[in-house]
């Protein structure tokens, strides 16, 4: 959750599928073809409504204030739409 909220959109390589992830280590992770359809359909469609004209921001997932989602909001989302196993 930590390491979503993190993402910037420098560190999602549409080109070779890769994604980084930053915390206390960096790590590379391939991105299935699902995913990253999602994620180039999020970055078409969802994240130009979002964002705010007066606060510029390289954040990958924003609020609904154009601002860099929580970890807390993560979560939230998580815990909403995962189904628990």
């Amino acid at each position: 959750t930590t390491a979503c909220s993190r993402l910037d959109l420098t560190d999602v390589c549409f080109d070779t599928a890769a994604l980084r992830s930053q915390g206390r280590i960096q790590a590379i992770h391939a991105v299935s073809d699902g995913l990253l359809a999602d994620l180039e359909r999020y970055l078409r469609e969802s994240r130009p409504l979002l964002i705010s004209p007066e606060h510029k921001t390289d954040a990958f997932f924003l609020n609904v204030r154009g601002h860099r989602l929580s970890t807390q909001a993560v979560r939230a989302i998580l815990r909403r739409y995962v189904p628990r196993s």
